[in-house]
């Protein structure tokens, strides 16, 4: 359930307590307190959401590509990932870099093609 979803649960529950209590009972308030945290760990989807300039360390790109930091560090190696280096030697990822590098490195097994309409079997 999103942090969103949880709010607005929690809004209707609210709304639900302040409905039954009586029209005479003008003292009646509705507390409600929870706290609503947001998620801070990376997946593939939330790599789609985020803005082009969004800048990834090794840690935030090694569990968005589901991979452990030796692996991510044999791809800057070879060079097959786009990375950057900072000023104090540190791996920088770009987050509309590496969307770019995953849709180039996707195949098409079946292309879509239109063969117009079906011939007819003459008798």
């Amino acid at each position: 359930m999103t942090p969103q979803d949880q709010a607005l649960k929690l809004l209707g529950e609210a709304l639900v307590a302040l409905a039954n209590t009586s029209p005479t009972d003008a003292s009646a308030t509705v507390t409600v307190t929870h706290t609503v945290t947001t998620a801070t760990g990376w997946s593939r989807a939330r790599l789609w959401e985020v803005p082009d300039a969004t800048r990834l360390d090794a840690e935030d790109l090694a569990a968005i590509l589901n991979v452990d930091r030796g692996a991510l560090y044999k791809k800057v190696r070879r060079e097959s990932i786009p990375h950057r280096k900072r000023r104090d030697k540190s791996l920088c990822f770009v987050a509309g870099d590496i969307r770019r590098w995953l849709e180039n490195g996707e195949h098409v097994v079946t292309p879509v093609t239109d063969y117009g309409p079906r011939p007819r079997r003459i008798k």
